[in-house]
């Protein structure tokens, strides 16, 4: 059970703390997820609030761009300028080991300073109008013709955002949601994790006192946040005044977001997946072995594109099984606070319960446990390493989003390719030769969004294309892309 004694707000994250709230408010507690312990206990905005909240954002015109991309660079310097107070809230209040939150950090002022860049340079294209058939002249003699048209796209800002956030990333999330968003000129509505709200709190009101500064037409801010129960969101899922509703998180509350908007709302929905990796007979067993461990148990494999199955050619398992099996054992489990860890807590104690419960059936069904595998405490799961992962198991088939990694021993590259296709997810995937033939090979044959060739399937940079498709998702992420699904293009023939 958790610990309901009421802990002191930590003084270093003053500016992110809420008003403590009774009932008979709707209320949320939050308990840090590293000892369980009450911390907060904030008021969650009502019917009349949220109404209110909405009006002024669908209110607002488009944004300027010039006056976007100046923002997004002073929200981005205050990241850098306070940047370890970023990481160390990251670690209290979402989990995520320090070494790894400072590093979320640097990437979400990196994420606004690209949208702001993408903000300056949002244009159409010019459609060639050539050569296009002309109508005869009655007179054969005359040898005028009308000049061809000129034609040209604009593109214009779909509308305001409602972006509802995970947990995971809760500051580089948020860069990837309201930089684009500004950037294509549209006012967002921010529905964070409740987990991590203090973060977006901290974001929302920094980013505000920014936008007074530098507006020259109203002082509401196009970046808004709230604080709504899973039943004020659904409520307000089917207004059509949205332009777009973004989703981060589970894939069965990403389809059921998009069954409630709006008939022609657009829905962004990233999702999360199952992400294999396959390693040829000449594979480098050693670097697959580090950098697929760095993948599978990055923030405790809370990550929508974590490493979860492994399937190595028999002429290497056992070097490649032995060589990752002393990198799992070196990961330090712990408090997220703590420089030294390496797998903090699962962000709630029913995804330890899920966890445990998918080992046992793992094992049950023939599986082996080479490290790990025991539960610690309320919300730890040690970093697990399963060798023989059974084909028909939830650990196989379904996300995980936790710190286990399952390898299985094939005897052809047909067979890889095939259980590594045998999910509904596609995402990313990890393929490992030192032939770039059977690089290419394999890549052409995975059914992923992105194949990554002697790296992990969670590599990213922020302005790459980065999207799921079919139980993964729908639409693109990555700074650019994101820009272009939040704007409608209009067609201009002009004669």
């Amino acid at each position: 059970m958790e610990n309901p004694t009421r802990r002191s707000w930590p003084a270093e994250f003053q500016q992110a703390e809420l008003p403590w709230a009774e009932p008979p408010e709707e209320v949320c507690e939050f308990h840090s997820p590293n000892d369980g312990e009450l911390y907060a206990r904030f008021q969650l905005q009502n019917s009349v609030q949220a109404d209110l909240l909405l009006d002024e954002v669908f209110g607002l015109e488009p944004l300027p761009a010039t006056q976007v991309s100046l923002a997004l660079r002073k929200m981005a310097d205050v990241l850098d300028s306070k940047r370890e107070v970023w990481a160390r809230l990251i670690a209290f209040e979402g989990g995520k080991p320090l070494r790894q939150a400072r590093i979320e950090a640097e990437r979400a002022a990196l994420t606004l300073r690209w949208s702001a860049s993408e903000a300056e340079r949002v244009a159409g294209q010019v459609i060639p109008m050539q050569g296009i058939p002309q109508p005869v002249p009655a007179d054969p003699a005359d040898r005028h013709r009308e000049p061809a048209p000129w034609a040209f796209t604009l593109l214009e800002p779909a509308g305001p955002v409602l972006a509802i956030l995970a947990f995971n990333h809760p500051l580089n999330l948020l860069a990837h949601a309201v930089g684009p968003a500004l950037a294509a000129g549209c006012p967002i509505v921010v529905k964070p994790a409740l987990e991590t709200a203090h973060t977006a709190h901290w974001f929302c009101r920094e980013f505000a006192q920014i936008w007074r500064t530098l507006s020259t037409s109203t002082s509401i801010s196009p970046v808004r946040l709230a604080l709504w129960s899973n039943s004020q969101t659904e409520a307000r899922l089917t207004d059509a005044r949205w332009g777009a509703v973004q989703f981060v998180g589970s894939s069965q509350v990403g389809w059921s977001i998009a069954r409630q908007v709006h008939p022609g709302v657009r829905v962004l929905l990233e999702h999360g997946g199952a992400a294999p990796a396959i390693l040829a007979e000449d594979a480098d067993v050693k670097l697959a072995a580090r950098t697929l461990c760095r993948h599978g148990y990055f923030h405790s494999g809370q990550v929508c594109v974590s490493l979860q199955r492994v399937y190595v050619l028999r002429a290497v398992a056992a070097d490649f099984i032995g060589e990752l099996a002393r990198e799992v054992q070196a990961l330090k489990l712990g408090d997220a606070r703590d420089e030294a860890t390496d797998c903090g807590p699962l962000i709630r104690t029913k995804d330890a319960d899920r966890i445990e419960a998918w080992i046992k059936e793992a094992v049950n069904q023939g599986a082996q446990v080479r490290v790990g595998g025991q539960r610690r405490g309320e919300r730890f799961i040690e970093p697990t390493l399963i060798v023989g992962l059974p084909p028909g198991s939830r650990l196989a088939r379904e996300e995980v989003f936790g710190p286990v990694v399952g390898v299985q021993v094939v005897e052809t590259m047909d067979e890889a390719i095939r259980l590594a296709n045998s999910t509904p997810w596609i995402f990313q995937a990890s393929v490992w030769s030192q032939s770039s033939t059977q690089l290419r090979h394999l890549a052409s044959r995975l059914r992923a969004t992105a194949v990554m060739c002697n790296e992990g399937p969670s590599f990213r940079v922020d302005w790459m294309p980065f999207r799921g498709e079919g139980a993964s998702g729908r639409g693109v992420g990555g700074v650019p892309g994101h820009v272009r699904e939040l704007m409608r293009e209009k067609l201009i023939i002009l004669k």
